[in-house]
């Protein structure tokens, strides 16, 4: 069966060149591990359940079963997400989302929501740091990330602590993390380098990840990269 969003549901991505689209289908077939992945004529992202997810040389299944809950879900939601790219914004740090709309149908009196989700693809492209980290700030992991503030309730990025990544991190993107190998987010807010390498990295920001007890960093220029990830 192939499906996008039968009822309406939608993660369109019109507003978005043919190359951003490939860059985010590419991400999206090898974290879960779907062999079909495309944005329809109508641009909205689809899977083919008819065909196979990859499987490796000893006969597993390859990418993330989380991976590949994230993406049904954000499917077969209720609401709408559409992609929009911001590059070179200096109001938004690799992703954001943001409400635009709330429906109600009258007969039922379920609400529908409209969520506006903007990329900054250049953002990707202007971090430093641990090899890991950076695999693990990958553009799709990004975005789902975007989606999961809603797709799973109504989650704020607030950490309960300095040594947390908040809730839509450690519930949901840390988990898919985990089943690839990846690093994990260890903290969400950005801050400035400090001690030693302070005045190699003027005025760029860090986020920590671990891997296998190790910390592994991820940094970028905050003048370059702009917003606010906090």
């Amino acid at each position: 069966m192939r499906f996008s969003d039968p009822t309406g549901e939608v993660v369109n991505g019109a507003d978005l060149t043919d190359r951003e689209r490939q860059q985010l289908i590419n991400d999206w077939k090898r974290k879960p591990g779907y062999v079909d992945v495309y944005f329809d004529a109508n641009n909205n992202l689809t899977i083919n359940r008819d065909a196979r997810i990859a499987i490796g040389p000893d006969g597993k299944y390859l990418g993330s079963a989380d991976a590949r809950a994230n993406l049904t879900d954000a499917i077969e939601t209720k609401d709408v997400f559409n992609l929009e790219h911001a590059n070179g914004s200096d109001q938004v740090a690799f992703a954001d989302n943001e409400l635009t709309q709330t429906t109600t149908n009258a007969q039922t009196k379920e609400t529908f929501r409209t969520y506006r989700v903007r990329i900054d693809f250049s953002d990707f492209h202007h971090t430093t740091g641990d090899r890991e980290a950076q695999e693990a700030n990958s553009i799709g992991l990004v975005v789902f990330h975007e989606f999961d503030h809603n797709l799973y309730g109504h989650l704020t990025d607030s950490p309960n602590g300095p040594n947390n990544p908040g809730p839509v991190e450690t519930n949901y993107i840390n988990p898919i993390r985990e089943q690839l190998g990846l690093a994990q987010g260890a903290t969400y807010t950005a801050v400035p380098v400090a001690g030693a390498l302070r005045n190699v990295y003027r005025g760029y920001v860090q986020v920590r990840y671990t891997l296998n007890g190790r910390e592994k960093i991820l940094r970028w220029q905050d003048t370059v990269v702009g917003g606010v990830h906090h």
